[in-house]
């Protein structure tokens, strides 16, 4: 292969990874030896999503992250705790058909945190008074699909934001020679890749990914907000304003 690959190299090698544990599971008995065939088979291809991407970014990063994850879901639902295509039944107890069975394979493997299901985790934050004020019983589909899409436009803003601010910074960084200006940048750098950008990151592919499914179908209530949600939004909004504020006044324009 070339020396750097595609994102969209990437993203086929994700999707496969999420494909391949899916109809393993609807398809095959709980001991077959196919299952753990295909562990070995995903982990050769996380092995090669690690070639240097041409322009490394967050699509990049994402999609060996998720691959990764999906061998640790694959180990729990293939051979751990396994499940088979028997297991998937409609309310009244039928078998689902095929490609409800996929869909509903898709959603495990995709949803660590297996909400609504018996492998749920603990302490799953709970849904906004702003869904549950009218009936907290049920969660209304278009008022969640209104509120989750515009805090999801905000996050990828704010992402765009620290994008130019982090290229801004790289065409400038040769403009002075302090000693120890380097390691400070890179510890401030840091800190903010972690404790902010990683955090909207996160909580935006989730969103995300929440939107298409209530989008195709599934209940808002097996999407409830991730453990980021319960009003830091406001505070990391305020940050960022602070964060622009401070730019537009320092930072020189660049044409």
């Amino acid at each position: 292969m070339s020396q750097y690959q595609s994102n969209g190299r990437l993203l086929a090698f994700s999707i496969l990874q999420c494909l391949i544990p899916s109809l393993l599971l609807i398809t095959t008995p709980k001991r077959s030896a196919l299952r753990y065939l295909s562990i070995p088979c995903m982990i050769w291809i996380v092995y090669h999503m690690m070639y240097p991407v041409h322009r490394p970014g967050y699509s990049s990063t994402n999609f060996l992250g998720s691959s990764a994850t999906f061998v640790l879901t694959a180990l729990d639902l293939l051979l751990i705790n396994p499940q088979a295509g028997d297991d998937f039944v409609d309310a009244n107890g039928n078998t689902m058909g095929f490609l409800s069975r996929l869909v509903e394979a898709v959603r495990l493997v995709t949803c660590a945190r297996a909400v609504n299901t018996p492998r749920q985790v603990k302490n799953v934050p709970l849904f906004p008074e702003y869904y549950t004020k009218r009936d907290p019983k049920v969660i209304p589909r278009g008022r969640f699909l209104v509120r989750e899409a515009a805090i999801a436009v905000w996050q990828f803003l704010a992402l765009d934001v620290f994008s130019v601010l982090a290229s801004r910074q790289a065409m400038n960084e040769q403009d002075e020679n302090i000693p120890g200006r380097a390691l400070i940048e890179q510890a401030i750098q840091s800190l903010v890749a972690w404790f902010v950008v990683s955090r909207i990151l996160i909580s935006f592919y989730y969103r995300v990914a929440s939107i298409v499914f209530v989008s195709l179908g599934d209940s808002p209530a097996n999407s409830p907000p991730d453990g980021w949600e319960n009003g830091r939004c406001i505070h990391t909004a305020e940050f960022l304003g602070e964060i622009l504020a401070s730019n537009a006044t320092t930072a020189p324009y660049i044409d």
